[in-house]
């Protein structure tokens, strides 16, 4: 299978991240098999994106047109990474967890611990594997680049950096208030699935491959539908 291609943002992610900023609802839901739940309201998501953005273009540097590829699979950080890439202006790519293509070009990938390491020099965030660690378990961390993501967001501001509104304007789809329905998508999903429930008011639930009674359990008790 060929490598994603990056893409740039298919909505205005400004606006977006605007509309959420303001609200308590939650807006990211996800559940893990190992029985991990992370719950994001629009303005802590906001907030994971302000430090997420501020550490992608303080500490790797990168700017518009730059590549970000994330070997997460489903995992709740990948969305904010994406929308993090977005709002500076960088084109995203998404592959399944661990998934590093040795000819796939980068500017950063984001990868969890213990990954193969990209090819090429591109810079490297290393995300550990459990939902809340503070700090990735991965002995690379600090050599070669590599940048212990966990450790180090935490240390940025929450204040979104400049982004790339007039580029985005010019490519943007219609972004809603909140007010749409809760989506379960599957493990599969992508950076445009869950872009495009946002870009519609509505409130993600993700999860990383539970089996059927466990699904349907979720869906009942998020009130949400694929």
């Amino acid at each position: 299978m060929s490598a994603p291609t990056p893409v740039p943002a298919p909505v205005d992610v400004p606006r977006l991240l605007h509309l959420l900023r303001v609200e308590p609802q939650p807006r990211l839901t996800w559940v893990s098999r190992d029985g991990e739940r992370v719950e994001l309201s629009g303005r802590v998501l906001v907030n994971w994106v302000a430090k997420t953005a501020n550490l992608l273009g303080t500490d790797c540097g990168v700017g518009p047109h730059d590549v970000l590829r994330t070997a997460l699979g489903p995992a709740w950080r990948a969305p904010v990474m994406w929308l993090a890439a977005w709002h500076l202006g960088l084109e995203v790519a998404a592959h399944g967890a661990g998934d590093v293509p040795a000819d796939a070009d980068a500017d950063v990938w984001v990868v969890p611990e213990g990954a193969d390491a990209p090819g090429g020099t591109p810079d490297v965030l290393v995300v550990p594997h459990a939902a809340l660690a503070p700090a990735a378990a991965d002995t690379r961390v600090g050599s070669h680049g590599w940048v212990d993501y966990a450790a180090e967001v935490r240390l940025h501001p929450d204040a979104l950096p400049p982004g790339e509104a007039a580029a985005a304007a010019a490519r943007a789809g219609e972004v809603r208030a909140s007010g749409g329905a809760r989506r379960l998508l599957d493990p599969e999903a992508g950076p445009e699935d869950v872009l495009g429930v946002w870009a519609d008011g509505g409130s993600v639930v993700w999860h990383d491959g539970l089996g059927d009674d466990a699904l349907e359990r979720l869906a009942a008790q998020e009130h949400a539908t694929p």
